[in-house]
Order: structure tokens, then C-alpha cells, then sequence
């Protein structure tokens, strides 16, 4: 491993799922492990003319039964099947008709979908040309494979955005939602924890990216160009996980914008706000958030950290919890809620 900081060096701890145990008692991922270690070893790599150590993880782990099969993650997996299952779900419903129409973005290097599904009410196919004359508010996920946490808040925002929620109905009333849930299928599908199927972080390839090689960047960037050519892009956010940081955090692109970072402390108490930053690092200059800032002219552009570990309690004692589905996509529905009270305050204020 190359990174410096962890949160193993914070107590996070690795999900084992026992096929034998799940079989048995209906037990599945649970956090275990004892005598986590993550320190440098004697190898080392070269970064910017310096030579660094890379990083040993080492964790004590009790296999639960013999003649088992066991797996082992760092946070929750979400898969590409587990997204396919769940956007059938959501059309399915009764409840939610009328609300959502989902699409095909883009197709992958490897032939996958990368589905967008757009939020808005009333929608059908007969309303689609009238949501051109509506605002539009752009969510992504998973454009680094092995932030499934990440999934799992773009989960709490599809099925809050087409619930029932008095701020759902005020967002889709006057706006329209372009929810892209995994930017990098193929990179899900394969097992990658960064890059896509060529080796790229698709998240530096945002200033050019090419048909061939980043078809769903591609496909995203000339979506945001022309709403923000129509005047009507609002806002976008990218939701990510973040490896050694504690809690939910917005990175944002200057400290115009700091009124959403306080709504969602208001509004969810596992959000950091000290974690935030209002500015773009020069390395950071390829990636969605700046770009879609610095290139296709929206202020309001964001990335949402999600802790690959969870949040501190804030009870002096240091003490923390891991975040488990229910916590990332219980803030999927805060950073709903949180966007209608930025955008239309007036309506929130209004509510009886």
C-alpha cells in the first residue's frame, strides 16, 4: 500500500463474510479483526524524486468455522448487480411511477451500461421535452470502483429523491435530477479499486476525456456542457469515499458555497464540518469537481466524502463507530433535504 494515513490507524476494522455463518444464522459482512497494524515496510517507490516506504497492513482474524469460505473487504461491497437490481426496483414500483425515467448514458469500453436516471414529477415520456425548461441539479457515484460507500449514498438519494418526502416532491417539482450511480462500471465489475479497464483514474481524465478509452466521463462531461450551455445547470456533486478521514465532508471549490457544508451539519451529525475546504489543489485541477467549476462555469460544484470507516462521536472520549449501509444511505436523504433547503429555501421556510 502507498498511502501515508489510513484509518486502520484509527481503529478501522475489515468486514469478513463467512458463507457457513450466512448460511446458518443469516449473519453477513460484520467488522472483526484484532492487532491492526498499518506501518511502513522496507520496500520502497518513487513519488515526485523522493523514495517513500510503501505501507503493510497486518490484522488478526478467528475464522469462525473449518471448511469455510470466507471473504474479506474494507467497506461494504455494492456491485454492479446489486445497482442493476435496484434501478429494476425503483421502476418497478407502483409508488415512484411518474417520477423517474431511466437511460442508458453511455456504454463502457467492455460493452457495460452506465445508467442515469433522471428525477423529476410529473415524468413520462409524453413530459420529457418539458423538463428542458426546468433546472437541473447532476449527482455521480462510483467513479472510483472501490468506494462503495459511496453506492450506498447514491442508494438513500434514488430512493429518497422518488419517495415520498415533502423535500423530495419541492426538488422534483421545480427542478430535474441526472443521478449517474456508477460512472465506472467497468472498473466495478472487475474488481479495480481506482482505475478503469486501461489502468485510468477516470477521475484525471476530466479535462479530455476521449470516446475510446472514457466513454462515461465522456458522456457526463458533454451533458453538464450543454445544460450549462442552456443556463440551466444549478449544481453538481460527485459522492466519494474517503480513506483517512472520519465522517460525511464536502470538498468544495471556494467559500461562496459554505452555506451547504453548515445545512448538512445542521441536518446530520455525523457530518465534519472542520473537514471541509473551500479551494481546488493544483492536483486536483482533472478532476470532475474542478472542471465542471473552472471549465463548464458552475459555482456551485462539490464532491461529498464518505469515511471508509465511520465518524467520531463527539463524546470527549474519543470513541467512534463504523458506518454501516443504513448510516451512508440515511445521508443520501440528509444531502437531499439539505440541497432543496439551499436551493429553495423559501420552500423549506414555508412548510406548516
Amino acid at each position: 500500500m502507498v498511502k501515508t494515513d489510513s484509518l486502520f490507524r484509527e481503529g478501522l476494522q475489515p468486514l469478513l463474510l463467512s458463507k457457513v455463518e450466512l448460511s446458518k444464522s443469516g449473519k453477513g459482512w460484520h467488522r472483526t479483526g484484532d492487532r491492526i497494524s498499518y506501518s511502513p515496510n522496507e520496500h520502497k517507490f518513487s513519488k515526485a524524486g523522493q523514495l517513500l516506504p510503501f505501507q503493510s497492513l497486518s490484522v488478526d482474524i478467528v475464522f469462525p468455522h473449518d471448511n469455510d469460505a470466507c471473504f474479506l473487504a474494507s467497506c461494504y461491497p455494492y456491485t454492479y448487480t446489486d445497482l442493476q437490481k435496484h434501478l429494476l426496483e425503483l421502476t418497478s414500483d407502483a409508488s415512484r411511477e411518474g417520477v423517474l425515467v431511466r437511460k442508458t448514458l453511455a456504454v463502457s469500453a467492455a460493452g457495460n451500461a452506465c445508467d442515469v436516471v433522471m428525477v423529476s414529477s410529473p415524468l413520462d415520456a409524453l413530459r420529457l421535452p418539458l423538463l428542458r425548461a426546468k433546472p437541473a441539479i447532476v449527482v455521480s457515484a462510483r467513479v472510483h470502483p472501490g468506494e462503495s460507500n459511496a453506492s450506498y449514498v447514491m442508494h438513500g438519494v434514488l430512493e429518497y429523491m422518488t419517495g415520498s418526502a415533502h423535500c423530495a416532491q419541492v426538488l422534483r417539482d421545480s427542478h430535474v435530477m441526472y443521478l449517474i450511480p456508477m460512472l465506472n462500471p467497468d472498473g466495478v465489475i472487475n474488481g479495480n479499486t481506482r482505475c478503469n479497464l486501461s489502468g485510468q483514474d477516470l477521475n484525471r481524465q476530466w479535462l479530455d476525456p476521449n470516446w475510446s478509452q472514457h466513454p462515461t466521463v465522456r458522456s457526463l462531461k458533454g451533458l453538464l456542457e450543454d445544460l450549462a450551455g442552456e443556463g440551466r445547470l444549478v449544481l453538481y456533486i460527485d459522492l466519494h469515499g474517503h480513506s483517512n478521514k472520519k465522517g460525511f465532508f464536502l470538498y468544495c471549490c471556494d467559500s461562496s458555497v459554505s452555506t451547504l457544508p453548515l445545512i448538512l451539519a445542521k441536518r446530520s451529525p455525523f457530518f465534519a464540518l472542520g473537514s471541509c475546504t473551500y479551494k481546488v489543489a493544483k492536483q486536483k485541477q482533472c478532476t470532475g469537481r474542478a472542471v465542471v467549476y473552472n471549465h463548464i462555469g458552475c459555482g456551485k460544484s462539490f464532491t461529498l466524502e464518505a469515511s471508509m470507516m465511520g465518524a467520531d462521536l463527539g463524546d470527549g472520549d474519543g470513541s467512534s463507530i463504523h458506518f454501516n449501509p443504513g448510516h451512508l444511505r440515511q445521508m443520501g436523504a440528509h444531502l437531499c433535504e439539505a440541497i432543496t433547503e439551499y436551493i429553495l429555501p423559501e420552500k423549506i421556510q414555508q412548510r406548516p
